[in-house]
């Protein structure tokens, strides 16, 4: 059930790291709600299925995974130590616990929009029109657009980069539409949605006064990796409207206290899919496929290489403040809280 657990978690490139940490944490209930050892090698159990959904899930989405699943065993602990061994009422009262956790996991959400909300209302209150640029698809960034939208009296204009190779800004953009038309914003004032295209990143940055980034990583220093092309948003914004703001939602469980992963890089398939649609690039399409797949000799010979990655660092220097659920914060704020969660989970993993 475990190897299971860890194939969905790798395989799935459409949940962000809030989703996935939420399907990590599901998998980590359905591995420890049976148990007919005694209470220590279950606890010592629980903790390795923790540290395997981590380290081995989906490692460039890990922070999530990591807090999610150390709130998790903080929670299981608890009720270990009052426990004098595996019984049903145990695993019973640990999977109620649990559940509840991932459910208050939903309200991280109305935290994080009351941070924005503040910000908004000290720099952007004024009735003027607003303008936002964001790219790929987050819940976070879909909700808090829609409730400034619905909340402030001010205009919208709200920009999103199409975010390829699997065009997640275009999902982004058509449930932002959607949810607005619903709730009528289009009758109460003007809200202008577009989408560009990523090579259009300057274009889309001239004038805006907030850039919003979603986090999969936020490292120990503030550094924040997100989607792939959110540091060309960033470095188009700073040249093209120096007086914009580029802030990043997240929740304090997209903070990594250990070294950061490896660059990933996905199925070079996805990329051809979007050219094959192209009937004038079909044959180019094949050709450098079928150099990508072509075996050198010695080191010599020609080979061509598709290289689709996913996410990308964006530097401290270049973010001016991150909405977390428990409010704004700094660099300083992130290292301090990086140590305490590695703490954690230091001691929850040192023995497994």
């Amino acid at each position: 059930m475990l190897n299971q657990g860890l194939l969905a978690l790798q395989r799935d490139h459409e949940s962000g790291a809030r989703q996935l940490a939420g399907k990590a944490l599901q998998i980590l209930i359905s591995l420890i709600k049976e148990g007919d050892e005694s209470l220590e090698r279950w606890w010592k159990s629980a903790r390795l299925a923790a540290w395997h959904l981590w380290k081995n899930g989906r490692e460039s989405m890990g922070a999530a995974i990591l807090n999610v699943l150390v709130r998790s065993l903080a929670i299981i602990e608890d009720e270990v130590k009052r426990a004098d061994g595996v019984s049903l009422e145990f695993l019973g009262t640990v999977t109620r616990k649990l559940q509840q956790y991932a459910v208050s996991r939903d309200d991280s959400v109305d935290d994080i929009w009351r941070s924005l909300k503040g910000f908004l209302q000290e720099n952007h209150d004024s009735g003027k029109p607003i303008r936002i640029l964001t790219l790929s698809s987050s819940s976070t960034i879909l909700e808090c657009l829609h409730r400034a939208i619905l909340g402030f009296r001010s205009e919208f204009d709200i920009r999103i980069l199409e975010s390829r190779p699997l065009f997640e800004g275009v999902s982004m953009a058509s449930r932002l539409v959607g949810r607005l038309r619903e709730s009528g914003a289009e009758r109460e004032k003007k809200v202008e949605v577009s989408i560009y295209t990523d090579a259009a990143a300057a274009i889309a940055s001239e004038a805006v006064d907030l850039v919003l980034i979603g986090a999969d990583l936020i490292a120990k220093d503030g550094s924040t990796s997100n989607k792939t092309g959110s540091l060309p948003a960033v470095l188009s914004a700073k040249h093209c409207a120096p007086n914009a703001k580029v802030l990043v939602l997240a929740e304090n469980e997209k903070i990594l206290p250990y070294e950061p992963p490896l660059r990933e890089e996905n199925d070079i398939e996805e990329v051809f899919a979007s050219w094959r649609r192209e009937e004038s690039l079909q044959e180019a399409a094949s050709t450098v496929l079928s150099y990508s797949q072509k075996e050198t000799l010695g080191g010599h010979g020609l080979q061509a290489t598709v290289k689709n990655v996913y996410f990308e660092w964006i530097p401290t220097t270049l973010i001016d403040g991150y909405m977390f659920e428990d409010g704004q914060k700094g660099a300083q704020d992130i290292s301090d809280l990086a140590d305490h969660i590695r703490g954690e989970a230091d001691a929850y993993f040192a023995n497994v």
